[in-house]
């Protein structure tokens, strides 16, 4: 891995584009042998990983890990997370999720570096924000936050900038997980809506892949790299749909291309019975 420890990374690429990868709720235990809902969790992020291994030429500029990287707030997970996926990417990111222990996190030896929130890659800004509420499933980001964003955006010099949010900001239309969103969504979606060069939000949370828009802002979600929750689901159900992550492709001049990836070989499927987590 390479890099500095200061607030605001910059590096210049001779690519005509940005790479990016997108993993997210990995939700790993210390007991490699454990399973949530009925997937065990470490061979789903193994087999993911494996896969997007094979298909890369090179590793990708940055690699975003967007929370809920571990169940059970274990050093071990994080160091699991960081082994199974270093050589994915040139750099790699974290976000804490709901399930995250921000404490255990910034022990690991690369903490610090991970949970940067600010990267420069070309013309491109991505920017992380951390909206967990301690001992709460739902998400806030509070005013310092905001008010922090919004200076970065009125001063940023890159002319495009990629958002990423644990929580999700728009309702997906399932009413247990849009119960557990990002609660002041508005407010960072009216802010982003007066920076025209935010051009895309990405969230992990809900364990399913969308695609919406908002004020010409891209808002994605990506699915799991364990278990995957059913759309519109009015109660919990879990889905039966693989493990996947999200590949982005950053262009100079603002473009972003974007696609949902799944385990090709159906090797994972949760506990049909499973009533919650």
């Amino acid at each position: 891995m390479s890099g500095g420890t200061q607030a605001l990374s910059q590096i210049t690429t001779a690519q005509p584009a940005i790479r990016l990868l997108q993993i997210t709720d990995t939700h790993l235990f210390a007991d490699r042998s454990q399973q949530l809902l009925g997937i065990n969790t470490y061979d789903s992020l193994a087999a993911l990983s494996q896969q997007i291994a094979q298909t890369l030429k090179q590793p990708v500029d940055a690699l975003l890990l967007t929370g809920d990287l571990v169940q059970d707030h274990s050093p071990e997970g994080y160091e699991y997370v960081e082994q199974l996926t270093q050589s994915l990417a040139k750099r790699q990111f974290w976000l804490l999720g709901n399930h995250d222990e921000r404490v255990v996190m910034t022990q690991h030896p690369q903490g610090e570096l991970y949970l940067q929130t600010e990267y420069v890659l070309g013309n491109w800004a991505i920017l992380l924000l951390n909206s967990q509420v301690a001992g709460c499933a739902y998400g806030w980001l509070d005013d310092a936050q905001l008010e922090a964003l919004e200076h970065k955006l009125a001063t940023l010099t890159a002319e495009h900038v990629l958002l990423a949010v644990h929580h999700h900001c728009l309702p997906l239309g399932s009413a247990w997980i849009d119960q557990i969103g990002l609660r002041n969504a508005d407010q960072l979606l009216a802010l982003c809506a007066n920076y025209p060069q935010v051009k895309v939000i990405i969230s992990g949370h809900v364990h399913q892949a969308s695609a919406q828009q908002v004020a010409g802002i891209e808002l994605l979600t990506t699915p799991s790299s364990c278990v995957q929750f059913l759309p519109k689901a009015e109660d919990f159900a879990v889905d039966t749909l693989q493990p996947g992550y999200r590949c982005l492709t950053l262009y100079a001049d603002g473009r972003v291309e974007t696609q949902v990836e799944r385990l090709q070989t159906p090797r994972f499927m949760p506990d049909p019975e499973a009533a919650g987590y």
